[in-house]
């Protein structure tokens, strides 16, 4: 079974993640295999699980917030589970694949279905805040801006952005490589399922005692991460595009001379 507890998260600071793929491993070797369920079935039942649970999230109580974020957990759990068991039982399959796009973002990420029933219930637990679906439109935008900042240099493809393009990719990957700090914003980007389920629990807590609504504050801190990612690469090409600009100045005035 130290096949699927170490994975990707070995020696990182992702605990969330490490404790999940263990969680899979045990769920994978001494219930799901003996049972002979097959990969495909687990993917299909979490995607069936998920719809019950984004109704439940926009019904804009506390009840249905609770619901419908342990179901879209257990959504979460299941893409850890069916990935470890169709290695485990050796069953990927092309379909498997498709279920596994299907219902996976489209369904349970922020940017998709799960935050719009989140920002539809807090819009009703909130006595009617539009500044819910401000947030929503700040976590698509991240989605957007990411993308956009991800493909533009492959896309233009000229000897100049080429150059920029690959020494960005270098500086963001030796960066991710170093540094605990892109492990932890990763671990939170990541795991946002299993910190939202923290915010319901102890929304109630912290409603009564300091009157902060920390579903709403989870849901804002959930679009700040969806924003980083671009944010951090604009920061990179802008001062690498000044530092690239600086150094053809140079190579023009020596080959001037």
């Amino acid at each position: 079974m130290a096949f699927y507890i170490t994975g990707n998260y070995k020696g990182t600071v992702d605990i969330i993640g490490h404790f999940h793929r263990i969680l899979s491993a045990y769920i994978v070797k001494y219930v799901l295999a003996k049972l002979r369920i097959t990969p495909n079935f687990v993917t299909i039942s979490r995607g069936l699980l998920a719809i019950p649970g984004l109704f439940f999230l926009a019904q804009g109580t506390y009840t249905g917030f609770l619901i419908g974020t342990i179901a879209i957990y257990i959504n979460f759990i299941g893409d850890f589970i069916d990935g470890d068991l169709a290695r485990f039982t050796n069953k990927s399959s092309y379909f498997g694949e498709f279920c596994e796009l299907m219902t996976g973002n489209p369904l349970t990420n922020m940017s998709s279905l799960t935050g719009l029933a989140i920002a539809v219930g807090l819009y009703k637990m909130r006595g009617g805040d539009i500044s819910v679906f401000f947030i929503l439109f700040f976590i698509l935008y991240g989605v957007i801006q990411a993308n956009v900042f991800t493909n533009y240099l492959t896309i233009h493809k000229n000897e100049r952005t080429l150059k920029v393009g690959e020494r960005t990719q270098k500086i963001c990957d030796n960066f991710k490589k170093k540094n605990r700090l892109h492990e932890f914003y990763m671990m939170l980007y990541v795991q946002y399922p299993f910190f939202f389920i923290l915010c319901i629990l102890f929304y109630g807590l912290f409603k009564k005692w300091f009157g902060i609504d920390l579903i709403y504050l989870g849901f804002l801190f959930n679009a700040i991460l969806f924003n980083v990612n671009w944010l951090a690469r604009v920061l990179i090409l802008s001062r690498l595009s000044w530092r690239l600009d600086k150094e053809l100045k140079i190579e023009s005035v020596q080959k001037s001379n």
